[in-house]
């Protein structure tokens, strides 16, 4: 219910302070009233932890007024960060209109606009008045108690934590199911069994009991690889269609749920009970998931019994609660303290809410709270990389100062983003996908997420069919999930304040539908959405700092003139190069990429449609001192026929455009069709990307040679080469710069090239 007033007000307060040391008190003509706003922030943290664990667990009617002045509270907190993100804008926008002057000219510029000075002046005086309301209401009715300093571990434990444990399993007992139930599958035991028939096998139980990992252990069993010649593994909330109408003659389904009733629809055979863990093998699994030496198990052992004891033989708990202990001291009174938190007997929470979960929420930093819960936004199963949900957490503004890195500027906020991640994974909140490079893709467990949504419930609405578009119409949200297919876009009328919209589904739209009705939006996130018809409006969303669209689903050819104006932009993913040149007056170009200096991650497709150098030279790239991410997109026509020598010689001439900064981290080039990559890609010119990691180059129909001194870049660790038919050969070229000294290449070893290449 709740998305953490103390990381929103201190947010709020570390902006107005910027704001006050950068002088744009004076822009405001308000310094006394912003001084005191930010003292009023401070006083008001002191009663935060108290409010929210009262707005999140108590029930009675007493405490309603405690969820309206939370409710009101934060909505005084959002219109502040929309106040100074106002400011910001003006700064920035006459900042690119004076070129290269300092920020501090641009805010001594806006001193000249009495209208604005006045306007920004008033809504900071307004909002004192509703902050001092909710100060003096606090103090008469709701009494909340004093809290000093954070109880949650936070980032600085004194112990290592043991990294990522993927050893989810313990005793014999589930070597046994595995062994009964894949007996089952290949027929072992069940010679009279029709073979040609489709045999359905149901696994049972609570969520976080283990269903999954006993289907897993199946999956990958030796027997069942040597059984069958192909096995699927789908992950779907709801079964669509009888399984046994999709299904081949002689096919065997596995399946986990929670509901006996779906094994029953799904005419299972044969239906296992996953049964909760004994308490050794419930002490046993907490051990492998802190990691714990032979001394420091004779320590904590009694009081580690009694911890797994409240797990109730729950792995998904065990897991959790051991990723809370890792982050603390293994001492007895440590631990001790873990088994007596109240949050074990606390009422309030619905029943099939994990209280393991709670606590380890409890014990997150503030910040890292609304992480937790804005990543519950993505639908089951939906794979979503490290990259996406760090790049929204800094849309929203939830990386705060956490002293976690040294590094400073974007650089810093991305570093701390990428520590939150790791640290959520680390306390099995979030699980990694083995099949994806790096731990760069996660998801997160039904259990985890409904506790996630649970306290997230009041600003945050994940929607996935049309029996809950009622509430849309009564209630007020922040952040908005849709993979709902018959969902009207008259519903969000309401929903001005949206800051994050993530669509995964069709809705109905009207030709009069655009976006105007949400102008508070910083992240808007597509995939599977038809959105057409609301492109003309992408360009009033002045707050924007999101914006992924997936060309090929939502069907955007082009993005009407004034995008250009979106100056808070951080990532641009799937930018349209308009493909009508003589339209090109009404339609963003190459031209309207230039000014967005704040970009990190840039994705531009349909790059052979750029009809000249001097319109490439319009994206000025190489300026944007940001930039750690960039995808440059040739056509996706995989069908295109003879390539003429004009075509592949234009291709590269456009290409050579986009020479990218030095600050680069991730390349991708793709759907390329000249002979030769871009000359900036090879040494030695590539000498000045020394931070690239990974390059990624895709669908080169045309390509002859790879880049020259590839393997010289000190720290590439990710190269993939995928669907260049034409090159038939890799030469010494590839790991040294062409024209080196053959005596050089004999003098160096063969760990000189490639130093950092994961193979």
């Amino acid at each position: 219910m709740e998305m953490i007033l103390d990381a929103l007000a201190s947010s709020l307060g570390e902006q107005l302070v910027k704001m006050v040391n950068d002088e744009a008190s004076m822009l405001l003509g308000a310094s006394k009233e912003v001084e005191k706003l930010s003292e009023t922030l401070s006083s008001l943290k002191m009663f935060l932890a108290d409010a929210e664990r009262r707005h999140i667990t108590d029930v009675t009617k007493e405490d309603e007024y405690v969820h309206e002045w939370v409710r009101k509270l934060k909505d005084a907190i959002y219109d502040g960060t929309d106040i100074v993100d106002d400011v910001h804008l003006k700064v920035e926008k006459r900042r690119t209109s004076m070129g290269s002057c300092s920020s501090s000219e641009s805010l001594f510029w806006c001193l000249q606009d009495p209208l604005f000075t006045h306007r920004i002046g008033s809504r900071v005086k307004e909002l004192n008045q509703r902050m001092d309301g909710l100060f003096s209401k606090q103090a008469e009715l709701l009494k909340f108690s004093i809290t000093s300093g954070n109880s949650h571990s936070g980032s600085n434990p004194r112990r290592t934590a043991p990294g990522i444990i993927h050893e989810d399993v313990v005793g014999d007992k589930i070597e046994q199911d595995k062994q009964k139930l894949v007996d089952i599958l290949i027929n072992r035991d069940n010679d009279d069994e029709d073979d040609v028939g489709v045999l359905v096998v149901a696994i049972l139980g609570v969520g976080g009991i283990g269903k999954t990992t006993l289907a897993k252990e199946i999956f990958n069993d030796q027997a069942i690889h040597d059984t069958f010649d192909s096995k699927i593994w789908l992950s779907h909330p709801r079964l669509q269609v009888p399984v046994t109408k999709a299904c081949a003659p002689g096919t065997r389904v596995l399946v986990t749920t929670r509901n006996e009733d779906v094994a029953l629809a799904m005419k299972a055979a044969h239906s296992h009970h996953v049964a909760k863990l004994e308490l050794p093998d419930s002490w046993t699994l907490l051990q492998k998931q802190v990691a714990l030496n032979i001394s420091e198990i004779e320590i904590v052992q009694e009081c580690g019994m009694k911890i797994a004891e409240k797990c109730d033989g729950l792995p998904l708990a065990i897991k959790v609660i051991g990723g809370v202990l890792c982050k603390k001291n293994t001492t007895k009174n440590t631990w001790e303290e873990v088994l007596r938190n109240q949050i074990w007997s606390k009422t309030g929470l619905p029943g099939e809410l994990n209280k393991a979960i709670y606590l380890s929420y409890e014990d997150l930093n503030p910040n890292l709270k609304q992480c937790f819960a804005y990543y519950s936004l993505f639908p089951k199963d939906e794979i979503i990389g490290i990259e996406e949900i760090v790049s929204m957490w800094i849309a929203e503004g939830f990386i705060g100062k956490d002293g976690l890195s040294t590094e400073s500027g974007i650089n810093s906020t991305m570093s701390v983003g990428l520590d939150y991640y790791k640290d959520l994974i680390k306390r099995n909140l979030l699980e990694p996908q083995d099949d994806y490079y790096n731990q760069e893709h996660c998801i997160m467990h039904d259990v985890v997420r409904s506790f996630a949504q649970y306290v997230a419930s009041d600003e945050a609405l994940v929607l996935r069919d049309t029996q809950n578009n009622a509430i849309l119409s009564s209630s007020k949200f922040r952040r908005l999930s849709i993979a709902g297919k018959q969902i009207d876009w008259s519903y969000l009328r309401n929903q001005h304040c949206l800051r994050t919209l993530l669509l995964f589904g069709n809705m109905k739209l009207k030709p009069s539908d655009s976006l105007r009705i949400l102008p508070c939006l910083r992240t808007i996130h597509i995939r599977n959405f038809k959105i057409s018809i609301l492109q003309d409006s992408l360009c009033k969303l002045k707050h924007l700092r999101y914006l992924e669209l997936s060309i090929d689903e939502t069907k955007i050819r082009a993005i009407p003139r004034g995008f250009s104006r979106l100056v808070n932009l951080d990532l641009l993913w799937g930018f349209p190069v308009h493909t009508v040149v003589k339209a090109a007056k009404h339609y963003c170009t190459l031209e309207d990429v230039g000014p967005l200096s704040q970009l990190r991650k840039l994705k531009l497709k349909g790059l052979e449609n750029v009809p000249s150098r001097s319109m490439a030279v319009l994206a000025k790239l190489e300026t944007k001192s940001r930039l750690t991410c960039l995808e440059l997109w040739g056509t996706s026509d995989e069908t295109k026929g003879a390539i003429v020598a004009v075509e592949q010689e234009q291709i590269k001439v456009v290409f050579d455009q986009f020479c990218p900064p030095k600050c680069l981290e991730e390349l991708t080039i793709g759907g390329y069709y000249g002979d030769v990559l871009p000359d900036w890609i090879k040494m030695p010119d590539a000498a000045i990307f020394q931070d690239l990691r990974r390059l990624n180059l895709q669908k080169l129909a045309c390509c002859i040679q790879l880049p020259d001194g590839l393997g010289q870049l000190p720290n590439l660790d990710f190269l993939v080469v995928n669907h260049a038919p034409c090159i038939k050969k890799i030469g010494h070229h590839l790991f040294f710069e062409q024209g080196q000294r053959n005596m050089d290449i004999k003098r160096s070893s063969r760990h000189d090239a490639f130093p950092k290449l994961h193979v």
